[in-house]
């Protein structure tokens, strides 16, 4: 851009140049009635200059639209692919927020899981010890409870608890 700036100044100092010299030769004209043809031939050579010069003016004038043409369009690009990376980097937060969710629901679900596994060993080792209890006494303790009992009531109480334990040893074992 400071080319075709500065370009623009020289071209505008070369015009003014080419400008003043008529006016110069003219003058010495005025002065010297003798060089009449030679002043013509220098006048028609500083116009045919100064047209070359208007057209590469010219030509550098419309390089310099072409140019400011296409500085607008690179902005506007610009600008549009600004507006892309606005809008990646917000899904990319709101992707991070996600992954930050998933990743507290995961050590929330890891930590009820050790819970999960430290409630079944305990209760696995609960049904160890009621086993090997019941496997130590020969389960005898059934029918002596059964046999001792003092009346009919009392025998189907012996009978009811009996089966509630049952149930419960049943339900342990299941959820094993």
């Amino acid at each position: 851009m400071k080319k075709i700036n500065g370009l623009a100044v020289v071209i505008a100092l070369m015009l003014l140049m080419t400008a003043a010299i008529p006016k110069r030769e003219a003058m010495q004209v005025l002065a010297a009635p003798g060089t009449a043809s030679s002043t013509q031939e220098k006048i028609d050579q500083t116009t045919e200059e100064k047209n070359e010069l208007e057209g590469l003016l010219d030509g550098t004038k419309g390089n310099l639209d072409n140019l400011k043409n296409t500085q607008q369009t690179l902005r506007d690009e610009l600008d549009n692919l600004n507006a892309q990376l606005g809008e990646i980097a917000q899904k990319l937060a709101e992707y991070e927020k996600d992954i930050k969710a998933l990743e507290q629901e995961i050590a929330d679900t890891q930590v009820a899981l050790d819970e999960a596994k430290a409630a079944e060993e305990k209760q696995y080792q609960c049904m160890v010890i009621r086993v090997r209890d019941m496997y130590e006494r020969n389960d005898s303790s059934y029918l002596d409870a059964i046999i001792n009992a003092g009346s009919l009531g009392e025998m189907l109480n012996v009978a009811d608890y009996f089966e509630k334990i049952a149930s419960y040893d049943r339900r342990m074992l299941d959820e094993l």
